[in-house]
């Protein structure tokens, strides 16, 4: 399955896989968030491209088991981004990222 998402990935030039709502893992039962956790590991590290997963801050505690040590034994990182005041450099970060909208 993942040979296959690599040349989907591939084929159609994706450059970044964003997973959203990833805090809905921690709802899974029966070792659910694990089994998703397993597979992310071996999806960004077979894949190929860079992937962000997003959620809110349920989803830290998730993300700060053995799903952070994989990430950083791989060098992928470890970021935990926080809501931005709205002051200048919120005003930067969206005028610079509005050039990018489709």
């Amino acid at each position: 399955m993942l040979q296959h998402m690599t040349h989907l990935a591939s084929l159609h030039a994706i450059g970044i896989l964003i997973i959203d709502e990833i805090q809905h893992l921690n709802l899974s039962k029966s070792g659910g968030s694990d089994k998703m956790l397993n597979f992310f590991v071996t999806l960004v590290n077979t894949i190929g491209i860079p992937v962000v997963m997003v959620g809110t801050n349920k989803a830290i505690s998730i993300l700060q088991s053995e799903f952070r040590q994989a990430r950083r034994g791989s060098g992928q990182g470890d970021m935990v981004w926080g809501q931005m005041p709205k002051d200048d450099t919120w005003d930067l970060f969206v005028e610079g990222m509005w050039d990018y909208q489709w």
